[in-house]
């Protein structure tokens, strides 16, 4: 996977409104879309854009949560809306550029029914494991899910989802066996990981707490590989997966 960073497109319009409407805009507060439950990344995100957005316009800014079906049921919500520049989404990159290739059909072409406004999230992937999982580093991972019988259980923020891509590739890469488990966004699916419902999870950045406190990781410091060409700020000794896989 070389484009390893995923990118919220966001703040995507319906279209482009006119001109006229352009000189009085805004005139009541901005709906802004966010394709999963609250406490993933995306939904961090809007929050934080939002508030300053509102700051900077003088309206309300209100995030809406609208999970489910990989972002398709967010997209289809926006692009049915009015094309006033009154419905926002904060989107994740993927669900442009691979949903349509997952999905056989869908009632949004998201290169054709949104605009996109800009990018202006960069998150990185983590391998984060339950604490009970017995392994100290990515090899041992691999090892130890090489030989497991049941294969390890993994989580996802749902089907298609990044979380799922990259562990697929990873089971490819690795030539390993793993059961997936999708939840409905990436917050729920680290609830599950802590919880111990599942072995381990590739998680965005939102999950940097629950790492950070120990509970998505072993006891000993666990230096499981995230997904990036450049080095974590947030996790800056932890390696990156280049180190094990040129491929992936």
């Amino acid at each position: 996977m070389r484009t390893a960073p995923s990118r919220f497109t966001a703040l995507a319009f319906a279209a482009l409104f006119a001109a006229a409407s352009w000189a009085q805009y805004p005139l009541r507060p901005i709906k802004l879309i966010v394709p999963i439950p609250p406490g993933g990344a995306p939904d961090i995100s809007a929050r934080v854009i939002g508030q300053r957005l509102s700051e900077l316009i003088g309206q309300a800014v209100v995030v809406e949560n609208r999970p489910g079906s990989n972002g398709n049921i967010a997209m289809d919500l926006v692009a049915k809306s009015v094309p006033d520049g009154y419905t926002l989404a904060l989107l994740a990159d993927s669900m442009i550029a691979i949903n349509p290739h997952l999905y056989k059909e869908m009632q949004t072409d998201p290169l054709k029914d949104l605009a996109p406004v800009a990018s202006v999230v960069a998150n990185q992937w983590v391998l984060s494991v339950n604490p009970s999982v017995p392994v100290k580093n990515f090899r041992e991972f691999v090892e130890y899910a090489r030989h497991a019988r049941p294969p390890l259980a993994y989580a996802s923020g749902g089907n298609g989802s990044i979380h799922q891509l990259a562990m697929e590739m990873l089971k490819q890469r690795a030539g390993i066996d793993l059961i997936h488990v999708p939840y409905k966004g990436g917050a729920p699916a680290a609830t599950a990981t802590v919880a111990g419902e599942v072995a381990a999870m590739f998680s965005g950045t939102s999950s940097a707490p629950q790492i950070k406190a120990g509970r998505l990781r072993q006891k000993e410091q666990v230096k499981l590989p995230y997904l990036g060409h450049t080095k974590s700020r947030a996790q800056p000794r932890r390696p990156q997966r280049t180190k094990f896989f040129s491929t992936y």
